[in-house]
């Protein structure tokens, strides 16, 4: 007869399920933080770099582009923001419900997806050489609050590096349509209630 210690798994749900289902919710709060430094700091920068680029007639294509991509106010980027923290806190209530099927396949796709995002903020400071909505938390919140779900999730049994590998790959890959989705959804909104 075997009990319950006999699998890893089943011990890291069985006693500290409660701890691995509270440890999920660390993604969502380190989304808040990271998100509260965009919506602070999008408005001033957008208008600063509009300026800054505004009648260039060359050196500025690709950093162009990229103003015109980032460039927001920040009503649109609030709402922007909260539509895609429904999905952020959606993966995690998934995460709790499921901890060991489809819904933490869900959760480790969103958790790679926002984990892969950091550098993405890194990419565009570095393109624009200098702070871009976004860059300090990514850094400071975005990555080690990752790192640290990877470690505890590895440790506690409930991943491997093939599931982290894939559903990373699908976060990067459903960052882009997640992001220019709510950013659209955002500027209709917005004009909407104008």
């Amino acid at each position: 007869m075997s009990s319950a210690t006999d699998c890893p798994l089943e011990e890291a749900m069985l006693a500290p399920r409660l701890s691995v289902v509270v440890l999920l919710w660390v993604l969502p709060i380190s989304w808040v933080v990271h998100d509260v430094e965009e919506i602070l700091t999008i408005e001033p920068w957008s208008r600063r770099w509009t300026r800054r680029i505004d009648g260039q007639t060359s050196g500025f294509g690709v950093q162009k582009r990229l103003v015109a991509v980032l460039a927001s106010t920040r009503r649109q980027y609030t709402l922007a923001v909260g539509l895609v923290g429904c999905i952020v806190v959606g993966a995690t209530i998934a995460g709790t419900l499921d901890p060991t099927g489809v819904g933490l396949v869900v959760y480790l796709t969103i958790l790679g997806g926002y984990f892969l995002h950091a550098f993405v903020h890194l990419g565009q400071s570095a393109l624009l050489r200098g702070y871009t909505p976004g860059v300090v938390t990514a850094v400071l919140v975005v990555v080690p609050s990752s790192l640290f779900l990877y470690w505890r999730l590895f440790a506690a049994g409930v991943v491997d590096a093939r599931l982290v590998a894939v559903t990373a790959t699908g976060g990067l890959l459903s960052f882009v349509p997640i992001v220019v989705g709510a950013n659209w959804a955002a500027r209709r909104l917005d004009d909407w209630g104008s």
